[in-house]
């Protein structure tokens, strides 16, 4: 996704999803399907090797809540 064709990207209600910006700053929007509840969101750790992901960088800036995150394996569901 680019600043010129302002595509949208739909995620399904349960998928996990994440993202990486490549450039210098970025606007992200979430349009969801009904108010946020703290106690229903689960998020696990951007690095978690039993994933897998090969992401462009090992020291990206997180959000505090996403630096504490879990690995998948010791989300509790």
């Amino acid at each position: 996704m680019d600043d010129e064709k302002h595509h949208q990207l739909f995620i399904p209600q349960g998928c996990a999803h994440g993202f990486y910006v490549l450039s210098e700053k970025a606007h992200f929007f979430y349009k969801v399907s009904e108010y946020y509840d703290p106690k229903k969101e689960k998020e696990f750790t951007w690095n978690d090797e039993e994933i897998g992901i090969d992401w462009p960088t090992k020291n990206p800036i997180l959000s505090n809540r996403d630096q504490r995150s879990p690995t998948l394996c010791q989300l509790e569901l």
